[in-house]
């Protein structure tokens, strides 16, 4: 686990899912199952949840958390935001959230699920496979739904550095915006590259088609605005959470501001 998440290490996924119904029964907040994952080797059936905040908001935002087991600042960032959403969520956006969307790794502390896949992807070969569950669920709840904005929350296990994966060939205002609000918190990703990608030299991997979730959305028009945040594991959860929640709220104001009156069903 990363610095500063002991006190986290006895969350189950049922300990979890516990503290996120609790949360959305005080606050009003539809929470429905869109289906069922099964835990192999103990033979349970784990429930996954989709969550709608502002159901008759024109405004549609999409949030992603939990998609890497180990990767927990998301779906404890999600808890905080609920905790108090008039805070956290603005009345005019409808967001749709899936709070966790690997359970099985969530519970086994890894990355994978526990069949040992690599979740964060959609392909035809993934969603013809027996063995993508989770993100055939989510694929199928999810297809036919156009967004404002699409965010994806990860976070780079072994990094002091914060940084974000873009679709866009040059830089838009929002995700620059971001970057220097994130320079409160933590350092800025400065390199040239990370791993086989190039980045713009200030925290920005740019134009990568990698097959991800918000890479599938931007590039199937179904959302203008999408990125994947991957905040720094080496920082306090405490920190974690609130770079993610800032973002949030950037990307709110933003969606405000620029309607885009996507949330309609796509047109066959």
């Amino acid at each position: 686990m990363a610095n500063n998440t002991e006190k986290y290490v006895e969350y189950s996924y049922g300990k979890y899912i516990s503290e996120l119904m609790k949360l959305t029964q005080k606050h009003r907040i539809s929470a429905e199952i869109i289906g069922y994952e099964k835990f192999e080797k103990i033979g349970r059936k784990e429930p996954l949840y989709r969550l709608i905040i502002n159901p008759e908001a024109k405004i549609n935002f999409c949030i992603v958390a939990g998609i890497h087991g180990e990767e927990i600042a998301g779906p404890f960032s999600i808890l905080r935001a609920l905790q108090n959403p008039e805070k956290y969520f603005a009345k005019k956006i409808r967001y749709q959230i899936y709070p966790i969307l690997n359970p099985t790794g969530f519970d086994l502390k890894q990355r994978h699920d526990d069949d040992g896949k690599q979740l964060n992807a959609i392909t035809k070969q993934i969603l013809k496979s027996k063995n993508f569950k989770e993100v055939k669920l989510f694929f199928d709840d999810i297809k036919n739904i156009n967004f404002d904005v699409f965010l994806s929350l990860h976070e780079e296990i072994i990094n002091e550095e914060f940084y974000a994966f873009v679709y866009e060939k040059t830089p838009v205002a929002i995700y620059e915006k971001i970057m220097r609000a994130n320079k409160k918190y933590a350092k800025i990703f400065k390199n040239k590259t990370i791993e086989k990608f190039k980045t713009d030299k200030n925290g920005l991997v740019m134009n990568i088609h990698d097959q991800t979730f918000e890479d599938y959305f931007f590039s199937h028009k179904q959302t203008p605005i999408s990125l994947c945040t991957e905040t720094p594991g080496q920082l306090p959860l405490a920190t974690r959470i609130k770079i993610n929640l800032q973002n949030i709220k950037i990307l709110s104001d933003y969606a405000l501001k620029n309607p885009e009156g996507s949330s309609s069903k796509k047109q066959n």
